[in-house]
């Protein structure tokens, strides 16, 4: 587990090895599973394309499922927890 400073520095150095990249959610794939009234999950597959900066590294392309926990927050939700699996 991380804190969030942790995570935002983790994130941060990952997309800036990349030129440009695009995240999409794959249409009809959203399953939301309520756990109570203020906490949920999320499940859905994305599609992703990276284009590195380094023009020796290979592009990286694919698809992954991703599961968020959500937590609502003075009325608002907010993610809590977020994990991905690459899918063949």
């Amino acid at each position: 587990r991380y804190d969030a400073d942790a995570i935002v520095k983790i994130k941060a150095d990952w997309f800036a090895q990349w030129a440009s990249w695009s995240l999409s959610m794959e249409a009809g794939s959203l399953e939301v599973t309520p756990q109570g009234e203020d906490r949920a999950e999320a499940v859905f597959a994305m599609r992703y394309d990276y284009l590195p900066k380094d023009k020796s590294a290979a592009r990286l392309t694919g698809k992954a499922r991703v599961t968020l926990g959500l937590v609502k927050v003075d009325g608002a939700w907010r993610i809590e927890s977020e994990t991905s699996q690459a899918l063949q």
